[in-house]
């Protein structure tokens, strides 16, 4: 099937690193999630930047220093024993010995040191053993961003990476839930026909006529926003709502496809000769028709989970989808406003989810061709 198809091979490539990714990211030398750097500042893409724990600080000593100087030293006003007034004089923080004034007869007075406060004191020991907590309180590192870093401070490449087992998880669960209830309500309702055919036609055909993303929106709306405006909804919840509404739409989807399926198979000669020696519809059912109609389902499941991956994102796009930006699509939802002046935080997330999509769509291609000619054979 891959072999003479150098773009299955290309797509099947990128699914097995996304797949990797899933898997193995947190063994993978990349930020854990929520980790910043920089805070406030965009990085672009390829470049180095030395930070200092998850700000960055100036640690040098004159920047100790100068951040306990006061703005303004005190002023001490001196008079002589004839009764006149001298200038005033500034006594600065580093005086450490009297200072002699001489008046016009020639006459010094030596006026001892002021008595400095605590706060205008700066003791050099004390700014020293300060910077180097600071120094030791916080991780020195140097790390290339290669694609950049929003402005949160997140690393990009990481997020990517981490956002690919939570994107990846909720296609996968949601694929494999709506489609395993589909093709079953799918199938017995092309075995039995009659008024349970009727029914579960009828359902399929209300729930497909409302759109995809505003069925979803308005589950995930009922469901998982809450009632007062100053109350928040959990992360689990919001994720069990948002995997159980994309559930409700796959199901009516892959169970017309099931059921158109079943039907190619049901009238075969087989299947009549099951029924002709007294086989149950169970018997029927699972050795006979769901074997058979499988194969063309999971070439269907590929294509879901492409849609899947787009309905997430667009539902983080309207505000519904997970706040914590664990996914792709809330990656591409939270840095939606910085499109103008650094567009490679949006670029990045939508060539992802764009090659997964391909890939998935270019797999379901390839399975499907390979499944009509075996169906030609029989």
């Amino acid at each position: 099937m891959l072999k003479n198809s150098v773009g299955g091979k290309i797509a099947a490539a990128w699914l097995g690193l996304v797949v990797f990714c899933a898997i193995f990211g947190p063994l993978l030398p990349v930020a854990k999630v929520g980790q910043t750097f920089n805070d406030g500042l965009h990085v672009k893409p390829f470049t180095n930047c030395s930070f200092m724990g998850p700000l960055a600080h100036d640690l040098s000593p004159s920047s100790s220093a100068s951040s306990k100087e006061p703005t303004s030293a005190p002023e001490t006003t001196i008079a002589a024993d004839n009764g006149s007034s001298l200038s005033p004089e500034t006594v600065t923080t580093d005086t450490t010995a009297a200072k002699g004034i001489t008046d016009e007869d020639g006459f010094t007075e030596e006026i001892p040191p002021p008595d400095l406060t605590s706060d205008t004191v700066v003791d050099a020991e004390q700014q020293e053993q300060d910077r180097l907590e600071l120094l030791a309180s916080t991780q020195t590192s140097k790390r290339c961003f290669f694609l950049g870093s929003s402005n949160e401070g997140i690393d990009i490449l990481s997020a990517m990476v981490n956002g690919s087992r939570t994107s990846l998880s909720i296609s996968l669960i949601s694929v494999f839930l709506g489609g395993l209830i589909g093709c079953l309500l799918g199938i017995t309702s092309a075995y039995l026909r009659g008024w349970f055919d009727r029914v579960m036609l009828l359902i399929f055909n209300i729930i497909l006529s409302i759109p995809t993303l505003v069925l979803a929106f308005a589950l995930i709306a009922i469901f998982a926003t809450p009632l007062r405006p100053d109350d928040s909804v959990a992360d689990s919840t919001r994720l069990k709502v948002l995997i159980t509404s994309l559930v409700i739409v796959i199901i009516p989807q892959l169970g017309r496809i099931a059921r158109a399926a079943a039907l190619q198979w049901i009238n075969r000669d087989f299947v009549t000769a099951s029924r002709s020696i007294g086989a149950s519809n169970f018997s029927i059912l699972t050795k006979r028709i769901i074997p058979n109609v499988v194969p063309s389902i999971f070439a269907v499941l590929f294509l879901a989970l492409g849609t899947v991956i787009v309905v997430e994102g667009s539902l983080s796009l309207l505000g519904v989808g997970l706040n914590n930006g664990n996914s792709w699509g809330s990656l591409l939802a939270r840095n939606s406003g910085d499109l103008v002046e650094f567009p490679h935080v949006i670029y990045v997330p939508i060539v992802v989810i764009a090659f997964t999509i391909i890939s998935t769509n270019k797999l379901g291609d390839l399975i499907r061709a390979s499944l009509d000619q075996r169906e030609a054979k029989i």
